[in-house]
């Protein structure tokens, strides 16, 4: 694999990352009119957080991870290069940025969950 491949390959991925959290968050803003969910049903809410939204969550939470693992394979081969990451190839990891934001943000709600007496 060629030395600037593996950015190439991060955005791809932290792109496919960022258009999964998107769509995932669309559908459960318009659950109740696309997908017939009753907001005041917790039994419909329940099965589809965990037939929807959770697993695509997730696929785009690792869809994030291996971006960033690429992403710094890339800047670790490059720094063994002696060589530098040019502007596109610092900017290959912003589309995971909201990516990373959102699990953030998900982890502290949990952890407030957790700890909550």
């Amino acid at each position: 694999m060629g030395l600037r491949r593996r950015f190439a390959i991060a955005l791809g991925f932290a792109s496919a990352a960022l258009a999964v959290l998107l769509v995932a968050l669309v559908i459960n803003q318009h659950r109740e009119e696309w997908c017939g969910v009753d907001p005041r049903s917790a039994s419909q809410n329940f099965s589809f957080n965990l037939s929807f939204f959770i697993p695509a969550t997730l696929s785009s939470s690792l869809l994030g991870l291996v971006a960033l693992i690429f992403y710094l394979l890339g800047v670790m081969r490059l720094r063994k290069a002696h060589e530098r990451p040019n502007l596109g190839e610092w900017i290959a990891i912003l589309p995971a940025l909201p990516v990373y934001a959102f699990d953030l943000l998900q982890f502290l709600f949990l952890v407030s969950l957790i700890t909550s007496p």
